[in-house]
């Protein structure tokens, strides 16, 4: 992309398009069209190009330089990042996309001749020019043509003919002064009360009548800036009936409007504005709170001409009421308001009760009681209108001496729901069928409530399973004058170094006998007992220590010898009179060279190596793997520990390994993309050291064999000399193709051949 010669400053309240005719003539273009195709020639650039985060706009920040701020204000802000056509902000205020003008061109002759245009023109409202008093040019007066921003940039058309903007008077170009006054006082509440009046007086920006939304706009500018005379003359206009209601008149204002104003208009309206004919049709059509305004109808009110049947009837939401509609709904209003207020009072007969008489005396809630009255056990219910559901007492009392719910169980016995339904399975229990999906109760009889009663007072047996946390509950209390006789868990763990949970599992097992419990409900075991256990067994842990060998070593070890474990929960136990004093000399095997200093204790742990290298956990469970249990003869493969030598040949390995941030420096990609194509699918190993990723010389090489013959697409933004994006436009237009990922590397980012990429180099620039 080449450098541009001249880079345009914006001048005051000049529009965008403005600023990219100054830039397309100066640097010897003849329309923006042109300039657009040289250095944009892909259909993204030509969209919102009046936005900051445009590509052309972008462009020429990055042209600019220091400048750039300054150029980039020369744009429009968008007021949302994601959408494609949001609503821009112009000089502070945010503008309805409906009332701008994105492709049509708006022509004053006398700014052309100028050399620059104003934002004013891109406002869809403005059809005069305020500075010049001239009338905005649309298309030619001589082949018709029309205009865009694009392709019309002097004031000759395609056909020959000059273009003269006509004059205007000062009333003709009145709205459009105002609308500048406006844009300069960077009032978005005035704007927003501006487009609230034009949308309540039914201003069409598309394909509405030109004379009428000319009209609506006077009007609504003239609402924004307290003109009365004007608001008055453009209602006036609006309605086509001379005779019409001052309200139906009013009603079209929008609710922004300050009120003041509103009765202000209205003294002033003339008087045969003011004269009823209920015959005469209405002029216009009303939307829903345009005809409540009218009609000065509430809320509550709406709600029950909306239900009434004479209510015409409209097939979506979003619709507008005809003047014969508005008449029925005239109509429907005097016939409620006619209504008397208060209905006649019915008399409740004493035999019925409300749901909540009937939920206090079946002790339930209100959720319970709809699922019994939906299931049909507390017989018909009877609704008045306007009033609560009312259910026989007969039928509430009857229901009570036979059956009984879950909830009331529970409030009589002081038991959870949960236990209740669990003695309703086990004693297989037969339940009251509720309708469909009930969740909130269960229906008994009474006969059986009392079984369940009976089963949950009895005390439960104390059984081998699942009384992890009530066993110690059931131990009585020591005294606390023998408190120091006893070792609670947390002390066991000290003398023996087991866990808590081993320690547990092994009293829950009886391997530990504990007699009394804490005041804390802890448990508690004897002195003499924890000696005796430890004179009795011995852990698999202990005797891995003393064997030096693993775990899972060890138990192939002691049953090779004959020796059974005692199995418990948690743990593995080993009798010590089972185990042969022989053991211990006969496991002590002479090793190979490679494993002399672990024997000797002359070993490190995974973790002193982290500490000595400066190598993260995973980092070193790598280079075990790959460089040194394969060395390592069979019988020392489970071994944990490092030896001396093996950490010398860790330390040698990474002093080998290459700073991975040199190499990305050199070929100018992220760590982002490096990773996902070398290290997510496995093809390079990489080792973090002091929080630095490092490769060996064998991935160097390997890396530097793709990215010599491969780029993704921001280095081939970057050989190009291109903004951000442009490879990859270029790739879904198709003019390149993706290259074949090779064998191992990860097929995302996508990557493109160096040579292709070099050669558009060449054909833009010339030969490198």
């Amino acid at each position: 992309m080449s450098v541009l010669a001249f880079i345009p400053f914006p001048l005051p309240e000049e529009s965008p398009s403005s600023l990219l005719k100054r830039a397309a003539h100066r640097n010897g273009y003849r329309s923006i069209n042109q300039f657009l195709a040289y250095h944009f020639n892909y259909p993204q650039t030509r969209i919102n190009l009046f936005r900051r985060d445009s590509d052309i706009a972008r462009y020429l920040c990055e042209q600019a330089g220091e400048h750039a701020e300054t150029v980039k204000n020369g744009f429009y802000q968008s007021s949302h990042k994601v959408l494609t056509r949001p609503n821009l902000v112009i000089n502070g205020i945010e503008i309805k996309k409906t009332l701008l003008r994105y492709n049509e061109a708006a022509i004053c002759s006398e700014c052309i001749k100028e050399g620059w245009d104003k934002y004013i023109k891109d406002i869809r409202l403005a059809l005069n020019c305020p500075y010049h008093y001239r009338r905005y040019l649309l298309f030619c007066p001589s082949c018709k043509r029309k205009f865009t921003w694009k392709n019309q940039t002097t004031i000759e058309c395609k056909c020959k003919a000059k273009l003269n903007s006509p004059s205007c008077t000062e009333g003709e170009v009145w709205a459009e002064v105002q609308l500048l006054r406006l844009m300069r006082s960077q009032s978005q509440a005035s704007m927003d009360l501006l487009s609230d009046s034009l949308s309540h007086l039914g201003f069409n920006s598309s394909n509405g009548n030109p004379n009428t939304n000319r009209i609506i706009f006077t009007t609504a500018i003239a609402i924004v800036f307290n003109d009365t005379n004007k608001i008055i003359n453009g209602l006036i206009s609006l309605s086509t009936q001379e005779t019409t209601d001052i309200n139906l008149i009013l009603s079209k204002l929008s609710p922004l409007t300050p009120k003041h104003l509103i009765s202000t208009v209205s003294n002033k309206l003339p008087t045969y504005t003011r004269a009823k004919h209920p015959v005469a049709p209405l002029p216009f059509s009303l939307s829903r709170t345009q005809l409540q305004n009218y009609l000065i109808i509430p809320n509550s009110e709406w709600n029950k001409i909306r239900k009434h049947p004479l209510f015409p009837k409209k097939e979506s939401r979003l619709y507008s009421f005809s003047p014969q509609d508005i008449n029925t709904i005239k109509t429907i209003q005097k016939l409620i308001r006619e209504e008397p207020n208060n209905p006649p009072c019915r008399k409740v007969p004493k035999s019925l009760i409300n749901m909540t008489i009937a939920s206090n005396i079946l002790n339930v809630s209100t959720a319970v009681l709809r699922e019994l009255i939906h299931s049909n056990l507390l017989g018909k219910y009877y609704k008045y209108p306007k009033g609560p559901k009312l259910l026989s007492a007969q039928h509430v009392r009857s229901f009570k001496k036979d059956y009984i719910c879950v909830q009331a169980l529970s409030n009589k016995t002081k038991k959870s729901i949960q236990s209740i339904k669990k003695a309703i399975a086990k004693l297989s229990i037969k339940v009251v069928p509720l309708r469909p999906n009930s969740k909130y109760t269960a229906v008994i009889s009474n006969s059986d409530a009392d079984r369940i009663t009976q089963e949950l007072s009895s005390p439960s047996p104390l059984t081998e399973s699942k009384t992890r946390h009530k066993r110690s509950a059931n131990l009585p209390f020591l005294n606390p004058n023998e408190r120091s006789e006893y070792y609670c868990p947390k002390e066991i763990r000290k003398l023996t170094g087991l866990e808590l949970s081993t320690i547990r599992a092994m009293i829950r097992s009886r391997i530990l006998i504990s007699t009394f419990k804490s005041k804390f409900g802890t448990y508690l075991v004897h002195k003499n007992e924890v000696e005796n256990f430890h004179k009795e067994y011995i852990t698999i842990s202990e005797l891995s220590r003393i064997l030096q060998t693993p775990r899972n070593m060890t138990t192939s070890i002691l049953m090779s010898h004959g020796v059974s474990a005692q199995r418990a929960e948690k743990t593995t136990l080993f009798l010590r009179k089972d185990i042969p004093l022989e053991l211990v000399s006969s496991t002590k095997v002479k090793p190979a060279n490679s494993t002399h200093s672990h024997m000797e204790r002359n070993s490190f742990s995974i973790a002193e190596v982290c500490r000595l290298t400066g190598a993260t956990r995973r980092s070193i469970n790598d280079l075990l793997q790959k460089t040194i249990l394969p060395l390592r003869p069979t019988p020392d493969q489970g071994q944990i520990e490092i030896s001396s030598s093996e950490l010398q040949a860790i330390q040698k390995h990474i002093r080998q390994s290459i700073l991975l941030s040199s190499i990305l420096d050199h070929y100018q990609i992220s760590s982002q993309s490096f990773s996902r194509l070398f290290f997510l699918g496995n093809y390079l190993e990489r080792l973090t050291i002091h929080k630095e990723i490092y490769i060996s010389l064998r991935d160097q090489r390997r890396a530097t064999n793709i990215l010599e013959r491969f780029c993704t697409c921001k280095q081939a933004d970057i050989l190009l000399n291109a903004p951000t994006g442009f490879a990859r436009n270029l790739l879904k237009c198709g003019k390149i193709q993706p290259a074949r990922v090779p064998a191992g590397v990860h097929s995302s980012p996508t990557l493109l051949s160096r040579e292709q990429i070099l050669k558009i180099v060449e054909e833009k620039n010339g030969p490198t």
